[in-house]
């Protein structure tokens, strides 16, 4: 018979080191997170080098566990380098970017669930105004803050998803 690892162990999050050099800024989303955390609990671990517990992903699933208080959030300690670890942290983030939302999809799945209980206030990780454009297909206003380079000119509507178009706010 084979021999079962843990995928993950519990551990202080206090002793957990973030990377100094993340070029990802996460505090925009530590809100979120520790209320998705608090909905839901944690769906993945931490990843941390096992050498000196630097932690490779999930930045801000840390600091969402350090705000919360929490005294123990799973972890995966990988026995990686540093040079490794920190390519791994790169990919992690960027991957992320990557894959795109079907928007029919998405509207199908949060009108099933909304119609099971609703899914505002639920640490989706969508703020309700978002949640209720997807689920209505109604317009509502993004303020970007000026005229971009990518051709997009304050006040202009775009659609992002079929049936919802937003609004770019200049200053």
């Amino acid at each position: 018979m084979p021999t079962v690892k843990p995928a993950a162990i519990y551990a202080d999050p206090a002793t957990l080191i973030p990377w100094a050099n993340n070029p990802r800024d996460n505090q925009r989303a530590i809100d979120k997170v520790a209320a998705s955390i608090e909905r839901f609990g944690f769906g993945a671990p931490i990843v941390a080098r096992k050498a000196d517990k630097e932690v490779i992903a999930g930045h801000t699933r840390l600091a969402a566990a350090l705000q919360l208080g929490l005294d123990a959030v799973p972890v995966r300690f990988l026995d990686v380098n540093a040079h490794t670890a920190h390519m791994m942290a790169l990919a992690d983030n960027k991957l992320g970017e990557v894959a795109m939302w079907d928007e029919g999809l998405l509207r199908n799945v949060l009108s099933d669930l909304d119609e099971v209980a609703p899914v505002r206030d639920m640490g989706l990780g969508w703020n309700n105004e978002e949640l209720d454009a997807m689920l209505t297909g109604a317009v509502f206003d993004v303020d970007v803050g000026g005229d971009h380079e990518d051709g997009f000119a304050s006040g202009s509507q775009f659609g992002l998803a079929t049936g919802v178009a937003y609004t770019l706010k200049g200053p």
